[in-house]
């Protein structure tokens, strides 16, 4: 079983209990899924990276380096981090990073006012403007 399908294992495992129980082998059915996953990140990360006309290759690898984790978060989103079961709770484990900070809900949470203004051009400059982003030039405002 390759990552993704441990993910998916994993995901299913603490958010959906049910379904996860009704499986009649996990094994299996993580490992295809795993490869599914695999499979489609390549095809979406191929699609995110097509060649530009007269792109620099230093511009390109950095395209193509940002694009991969884009493609991963697409597609996990989709085949593996599936609506939970289980509602979350604030005293639940949670995502952190390396250094112990937190990064968020369960997985595919988002603030409901930030999706919402991510769905219009207007709404997208509001949320880079309170990030501190000129929307303009995508540089810090000083």
């Amino acid at each position: 079983m390759n990552p993704y399908g441990r993910l998916a294992q994993d995901h299913m495992a603490n958010w959906l209990p049910r379904r996860y129980a009704s499986l009649t082998n996990p094994h299996t059915y993580f490992t295809e899924l795993g490869e599914t996953i695999s499979t489609r990140v390549g095809q979406e990360w191929k699609a995110l990276t097509s060649p530009l006309v007269g792109e620099d290759p230093t511009d390109t690898l950095r395209r193509v380096m940002h694009n991969h984790p884009l493609a991963q978060r697409a597609v996990l989103a989709e085949l593996a981090w599936l609506t939970p079961e289980v509602p979350w709770t604030p005293d639940q484990e949670v995502a952190r990073d390396s250094e112990g900070g937190y990064i968020g809900g369960p997985p595919g949470w988002m603030p409901e006012i930030l999706a919402e203004q991510m769905e219009t051009a207007d709404g997208l400059e509001a949320v880079l403007e309170a990030l501190g982003l000129d929307p303009m030039m995508g540089a810090a405002i000083s």
